[in-house]
């Protein structure tokens, strides 16, 4: 039987600072704390950096990198996410039990939520799934990440945002429970349903190796939690919903989206049904890039903090 979870690797996949306080703080409050936070960026922006070590002593001894590279014209998330797993395992962190949380950086956890995770996987959960609350501009213009660090403000989600996740929820368990009919190979169910959110999803270290982590063949925003989602249901899992149960919130921005997915070349890649399982550009063979550099920001907090 394999073994359960000990530790929880927080993954924070991020391109600008403008929102990263707001994500540790988060994780600073949680009743569960992380094991390792690896703050992972396709940009080598020293914004970022600073923001890290200010943040780190705050996240007591819970290890701190950050991983990034020079940015490469188009945006790579699912590079990015890849590239922190490989520094993990490169220095021996993960074991293949061990629970992966990635997350997005504008998204702010509530207090219990990794705790949720980690529950979730020790009682047999290798694909966790997740949602977020989206907060509106003047919310986000108002939040202050010292403050609800220090406990001085919360997030609470409105009645209307908690009826809308239970209604989500129950669609998961919907299309969980017709995945496990095996009704994808016949078209009756979408292959990549109950879908993974990037901006905030747990899985085990060795399910995410056994479908060579993400593709880095989708490049821009879209499709490649898709993508991810379609592989890891074709393993058949043991998945467990969270999305009424984990509250996390979404920080506002200036929308990235495509204004044609449909025409875009990950989603004409994305309707083929021959692609592998394992990723055609994943963990084990990334999509060319710059060195990628890492830095345990706990131990060279000075130099970030100037």
């Amino acid at each position: 039987m394999p073994s359960t979870p000990r530790r929880v690797h927080v993954i924070i996949t991020t391109h600008t600072a403008d929102r990263l306080a707001g994500v540790l703080a988060g994780l600073a409050r949680q009743s569960r704390s992380p094991d390792s936070i690896t703050i992972t960026c396709d940009t080598d922006e020293p914004a970022i950096g600073r923001v890290a070590a200010r943040w780190a002593p705050r996240l007591e001894s819970c290890p701190v990198r950050w991983v990034r590279r020079p940015h490469q014209g188009l945006a790579r998330p699912g590079q990015a996410r890849n590239n922190a797993v490989r520094i993990l395992l490169q220095t021996d962190l993960i074991a293949p039990s061990d629970l992966l949380v990635f997350l997005d950086g504008d998204i702010v956890l509530g207090d219990d939520v990794l705790a949720g995770h980690f529950r979730r996987a020790q009682a047999g959960a290798q694909n966790i799934l997740a949602y977020r609350i989206e907060l509106d501009e003047p919310t986000t213009r108002g939040f202050d990440a010292e403050a609800y660090w220090r406990r001085q403000a919360s997030l609470e989600p409105t009645r209307s945002q908690v009826a809308a996740l239970r209604r989500r929820d129950r669609r998961y368990r919907r299309h969980l429970a017709l995945s496990r009919l095996h009704l994808a190979r016949l078209g009756l169910v979408k292959a990549h349903k109950p879908k993974v959110i990037s901006c905030h999803h747990g899985v085990l270290a060795r399910l995410f190796r056994a479908v060579n982590g993400y593709d880095e063949v989708y490049q821009d925003y879209g499709r490649e939690d898709d993508d991810l989602a379609r592989r890891l249901n074709s393993l058949h899992p043991r998945t467990a919903i969270l999305v009424a149960e984990a509250v996390a919130f979404h920080l506002w921005h200036p929308t990235r989206d495509t204004p044609d997915r449909r025409g875009a070349a990950a989603y004409q890649r994305f309707k083929r049904r021959d692609l592998p399982v394992h990723a055609e550009f994943g963990l084990d063979n990334p999509l060319d890039q710059d060195p990628v550099r890492v830095d345990l920001v706990s131990a060279c907090r000075d130099s970030y903090a100037r």
